[in-house]
C-alpha cells in the first residue's frame, strides 16, 4: 500500500501515528492508547482515527468498485429514503 497522507498533524501526532502504524494488532493498540495519559489517550484516538479515515479515502480512490459504494452511502446519508 501507498503511504498514506493525513495533512496538518503536529510533529507529536506524527510520533503517535508511526507507533500505530508499526504496531501489527488491535490488541496491541488499545494496549497502547490505554497506557497513556488522558490528555494523550484522547490526542491517540483522534489520530487512530484520522489514519483510518485516510485508508478508507485512499482505498476509494484507487478501487472503482469501493468508489460505487462510497457513493451510494454518500447518497444515503443525504436521504435515507432513496
Amino acid at each position: 500500500m501507498d503511504d498514506l497522507i493525513i495533512e496538518g498533524l503536529t510533529v507529536r501526532q506524527i510520533e503517535i501515528a508511526n507507533k500505530l502504524w508499526r504496531m501489527e494488532t488491535i490488541e496491541e493498540i488499545d494496549q497502547f492508547i490505554n497506557s497513556i495519559p488522558k490528555k494523550a489517550r484522547v490526542e491517540a484516538i483522534t489520530v487512530k482515527e484520522m489514519m483510518i479515515a485516510a485508508s478508507i479515502d485512499h482505498a476509494i480512490r484507487v478501487d472503482p468498485d469501493l468508489h460505487v459504494a462510497a457513493d451510494v452511502l454518500r447518497r444515503y446519508m443525504r436521504d435515507p429514503d432513496c
